[in-house]
This record gives structure tokens, sequence and C-alpha cells, in this order.
């Protein structure tokens, strides 16, 4: 039960940052978009899409960082927590040195990898393209502090400099823009600078916060180097595959398409990959949890870990993707303002993958913290070649242009979390299909019962959206929600959870 506390309650807090950065990350876009324009938008996602893979010299440090600190605070050695932090940081600083050599030979010969619009000339795209990525890697070693906060499970703190972070970026972003409107060079540093100080912030707490563990290039370790890389390979690997979807359909729309194109298609997947960030980190708290209990060996709290986060994740997911499918042309009329119904239509296939991908979301993390991440690696290759296939064949083979890489990124990710990841995970954690899907989906399918038509009922009666219509019409169906996942979506184990956590927190209210 201490287990289930802990986690709901690094959840909560971990849900409430990424709900905030959820809320600026949509708040942004429609500024940005009328300041710079479709096109010359779209170039920067290109440019970070290939920062992106330029990010890729971490070899997967960051992660294994987290994970092999949550090992060392599992067994209270504070000597391996700084022979960990100390390796991890000589190592991404020659990760750095790399990184800025990629970064050069990009800006020197940009037309090796992009076509940017008429309106922007190649001296501006060169100084983004040095402006996004020296920040960038200049940034990777600092990165050991914020996985010093996740394997340690001290997230409280850590969202306070994120959501500090936030506001910076939102204020950065908006002021300089309004100031210099329509330009790329200032939206690209203050975007990535905001990123960067908040990345340095968290490294300094790490470091004031953490004094048992010393962190000093001396102390760094070839034995415990080997160690970190054997793990952070396949990491790597992983991030590589997982590059082959949106990263990948946002260079090859840029190259075969324009770079407008690539702004819709960003538009089409915001909303969504917004909430796929919240929920995802939210679960990201059984990534150092996980690897607790497999040190541990208790396979029991694996097992309960992986089909509670399941449920959880579908149920806190059922409410925003009804309303998305409901209102997305209503939405994004009120968001972009009209002429962007393409938009929508294009959101739809993507909509029909998430119901999936919220099961496995938990699961995923925990694998992550077990270590056990060839597994993922293989999905993701098989996968992500298989949506770059589809994406030539649909888009430009049967010539169905952005709704042929919407459709492909559905199938390739159908196959993946309904399918491939589903039959590992019951494998691994021991649960029979029958048991996965009464455990994980029942519940939420008959909360879905209930609430879908609820949310039909309020889109058929409250025509002619506006921001405020729309807020009231969510705030009717989540207020309708609760009673429907108390009464349908928990069981006894649940309801005992959630009033032993209520008792603990009125106790203390109550203490004070």
């Amino acid at each position: 039960m201490q287990e289930s506390h802990r986690l709901i309650i690094n959840s909560f807090s971990v849900f409430c940052r990424m709900v905030l950065t959820m809320a600026i990350g949509l708040v942004l876009p429609p500024f940005v978009v009328k300041q710079l324009g479709p096109e010359n938008f779209g170039m920067a996602l290109v440019i970070t899409s290939i920062m992106t893979i330029i990010m890729l010299v971490q070899a997967g440090m960051p992660t294994t960082t987290a994970r092999f600190v949550a090992i060392a605070q599992a067994r209270g050695d504070h000597d391996e927590m700084s022979r960990v932090m100390s390796t991890s940081l000589a190592f991404l600083l020659v990760c750095s040195g790399i990184g800025l050599i990629f970064v050069g030979l990009f800006a020197y010969w940009p037309e090796l990898l992009l076509s940017w619009p008429d309106s922007m000339s190649r001296g501006t795209v060169q100084w983004v393209v040095i402006i996004m990525g020296v920040l960038a890697v200049l940034g990777i070693p600092l990165t050991i502090g914020p996985m010093a906060f996740v394997g340690r499970e001290r997230y409280v703190l850590q969202n306070l400099v994120q959501v500090g972070g936030l506001f910076l970026k939102f204020f950065a972003v908006y002021g300089l823009l309004l100031i210099f409107p329509g330009s790329m060079i200032v939206y690209a540093a203050s975007q990535s600078g905001a990123i960067v100080l908040t990345t340095f912030v968290t490294f300094l707490l790490a470091l004031f916060l953490f004094k048992e563990n010393r962190i000093s290039l001396s102390l760094a370790d070839a034995g415990m180097l080997r160690r970190m890389l054997s793990y952070g390979a396949v990491v790597m690997f992983i991030d590589m595959a997982a590059l082959l979807y949106l990263q990948a359909d946002y260079f090859l729309i840029g190259k075969l398409l324009d770079t407008k194109s690539v702004a819709l298609f960003n538009l089409s997947v915001l909303w969504l990959m917004a909430l796929h960030k919240v929920l995802r980190i939210m679960v990201g708290v059984v990534t150092p949890a996980a690897a607790r209990n497999q040190t541990a060996g208790n396979t029991a709290a694996l097992s309960m870990m992986f089909v509670r986060t399941a449920k959880y994740g579908l149920l806190a997911a059922l409410v925003p993707l009804t309303m998305f499918f409901f209102y997305r042309f209503e939405l994004m009329d009120l968001w972009m303002g009209p002429g962007y119904g393409e938009v929508a239509v294009l959101m739809l296939p993507i909509l029909v993958t998430d119901v999936f991908y919220y099961a496995v979301m938990g699961g995923e993390r925990m694998f992550v913290g077990m270590g056990q991440v060839r597994v993922l690696l293989v999905t993701a290759i098989i996968c992500g070649v298989l949506n770059i296939g589809l994406a030539l064949f649909l888009a430009i083979g049967l010539e169905m242009g952005l709704m042929g890489f919407s459709l492909a990124y559905m199938i390739a990710m159908l196959l993946r979390n309904a399918i491939i990841l589903p039959v590992f995970f019951m494998k691994v954690f021991r649960v029979q299909l029958g048991q996965f899907f009464t455990k994980c989906y029942l519940r939420p399918l008959l909360c879905a019962a209930v609430t879908v038509p609820v949310v039909y009922i309020v889109w058929q009666f409250i025509p002619g959206l506006t921001w405020l219509r729309m807020f009231l019409a969510a705030a009717t169906v989540g207020v309708l929600y609760i009673p429907v996942v108390g009464w349908i979506g928990m069981d006894a184990y649940d309801r005992n959870v959630v009033r032993q956590l209520a008792g603990k927190v009125a106790k203390k209210f109550r203490g004070r």
C-alpha cells in the first residue's frame, strides 16, 4: 500500500506540472504561427527534428543515469551514486563536444538536409541552426541534474523549477516575438535559451541538495562507464528507432511536400502529443519504482504496478480523447482560427491509436526501469520502418498527401501498442490475456459506455462554441465522470488507497 501511496503522490505532482506544460504548449503555437507564418514555423520544426537526431550523441546516458541512481538509492550506497553521477558528467561533456562538431557541419552545409521557403535566406537558416544547436548540445552535461531528481524520486522540487522554466519560456517567446515580429532567430534563441536555463538551475539544485553525493571528474570510473553504456546503448537505439515516427515524418514532409505541410501535420498531433506527454511523464514515476522492486525481487509489486498503471492511464485519457473526437473541428476553429479544417481531419486516425497507447504506457516505462529495453528497441525499429514505408506508399504512391502520413502513423502504432507490446508485457509480468483485459480494459470501457453518450449530448446541445462554452462542456463531462470512475472505474483496492491517502492529507492539515 505504501508503494501505491508514493506512486499516487509522485504522479499527482508530475501531473500538475505537465498540465501546465500542456497549457503553455498549446497557447504558444497559434501566436507563433501568426508571427512567423506557417512556412517558417514548419521550418523551425524540421530543424528541431534534426537537432533531436544530433542529441543522440548522448547514447542514452540521461535515462541510464536515472536508472543507476535509483538502484544505488535503493541500496543506500552514496559512494556508488557519486561514481554514477561523476561518470555520467564526464561522458556527457565528451558528447557535448561531439555534438558541437555535428552542429557546425550542419550549419556550414544546411542544403544537405533542408529545403527552406523562398521567404527565408540561407543566412537566417544557418543562424537558427547555430543558435538551436549550440544551446542544445551545451545543455547535454546539465541533464544529470534532472536525472538525479528522477532517480531519487524527488519530484516536487523539480516540478517547481520546471514550472518556473515554463513561464520563462512563455514570456520570453511571447515578449520577444512581439518586439521582433517574424524573427526566426529571436524565436530560436528565446525558446532554446529558456530550456537550457531551466536545466542549468536544476543541475545547480542537484549539486546543492545532494551533497552526500560528490560530483567530480576525478570520480569517473571506467568500469562504471562500461556498465552504463551497455544499458545506455540500447536506450540510444530505442531513441533512434523512435525518431522513425514523428521526427522522420516532419523531415519527409518538408522534403517531399513543403514546410507549410509540416506545420499542419504538427498542429494535427499537438493536442494529442500534449496529452501523451502529461500522462507519459505522470506514469514515468514507475521507472525508478520498477528498478527498486526488481532489485528487491518483488514480482508481485511489479505485476500490480503494470495492471494499475494501464487502467489508470485509460481512465485518465478517456475524457480528453472523447472531447477531442467530438469537438476537433470546433477546437481547431477556436484555437487557430478559420482555415484549419484539414488539421482536424488529420487528427482522426491518430485518435484511434491512442486508446491502446495508454494501456501499454505504464508497462513501457517499467521496462525502462527494469533494464529490459531490447523489446522496446525491436518494436520501435519494426514499427518505425513500417511507418516510413507506409507513409511513402500512401502519401506519394497513392497521392494521399498528408492524410497518408496520418494513416501510416495509425497503422504502425496500432501494431505496436495493440498487439506486440501487450503480448510481451503479459508474458514478463505473468498476466493472462483474460486477466489483462478484465483488469486493464473492462472498467475503463464501462466508464466509456457511460461517458461517450454524455459528451455526444453536450456536443449536440451546445452549438456555436466559444472557449467558455468548451470549458463548460469539458467541466460538465468531468464532473459527471468523477462519480462514474468512483462507481464503475475503481475496485475495492483503488477505493481503499484513495481513502487512506485522503486520510493522511486531512491528518496533516489538522495537525497544522
